[in-house]
């Protein structure tokens, strides 16, 4: 699974790993979605993006599920997660090192970013941990075991990188 602007699209597509068959679009988010990095599922049957919320306006980006038939590579159509009282921009998503969660970096205007722990399925948030900076931070990582989470932030005075931890 990747992500790519072919045919004027901001799509995730799959294509088998041995390349036996051209690349096939699986979403249909858009130009000027903003999808971002599709991540695997532990268990490879579901695939975990950030993309624009079709129809919003602003369009404001949340989180997506597709499922996906290992066997045949038929994909079920993305599905959006309910995050109750999410406000915010998500910026970047991966899955829980215990395959039960989902991790989602956020943005809000003008400075804040926030982490937060979203059950599988979708559902109420628990933030993590927040910092204030006016950058949209690349990126996370997450330890296999599921903790701590790793993420470059603001150094006390206020220049970057130092690198922060959080559960």
């Amino acid at each position: 699974a990747f992500h790519s602007h072919k045919d004027l699209s901001d799509d995730i597509w799959l294509q088998p790993a041995g390349g036996s068959t051209p690349p096939r679009l699986i979403t249909h988010f858009g130009r000027g979605a903003e999808a971002g990095w599709p991540r695997w599922s532990a268990d490879g049957k579901t695939i975990l993006t950030d993309a624009g919320k079709p129809g919003s306006n602003p369009r404001r980006a949340v989180v997506f599920t597709i499922e996906v038939d290992q066997n045949t590579g038929v994909t079920q159509k993305e599905k959006e997660l309910p995050m109750e009282g999410f406000e915010d921009e998500a910026t970047h998503v991966e899955w829980g090192g215990d395959g039960q969660s989902i991790l989602v970096q956020s943005f809000r205007f003008p400075s804040q970013q926030t982490f937060y722990r979203l059950p599988r399925a979708g559902g109420t948030m628990m933030i993590l941990f927040s910092f204030t900076s006016e950058q949209k931070v690349p990126g996370f990582g997450v330890f296999p075991a599921g903790q701590p989470v790793a993420t470059v932030a603001p150094a006390p005075a206020g220049v970057m990188p130092s690198f922060r931890t959080g559960m």
